[in-house]
């Protein structure tokens, strides 16, 4: 039984980590884009 309700909650928690790690890719191409804009800016 313990064995079972732990894979129970390993479950969302993976789709979680998924879903967290998708936005936080999606935020660091932002932040690498914002740099790249910056430093754009500055050269000209």
């Amino acid at each position: 039984m313990a064995s079972g309700s732990r894979s129970d909650e390993a479950g969302p928690r993976v789709q979680k980590r998924k879903k967290n790690n998708s936005t936080s890719k999606r935020l660091r191409t932002r932040k690498k884009a914002q740099a790249a804009a910056l430093a754009h800016t500055q050269r000209q």
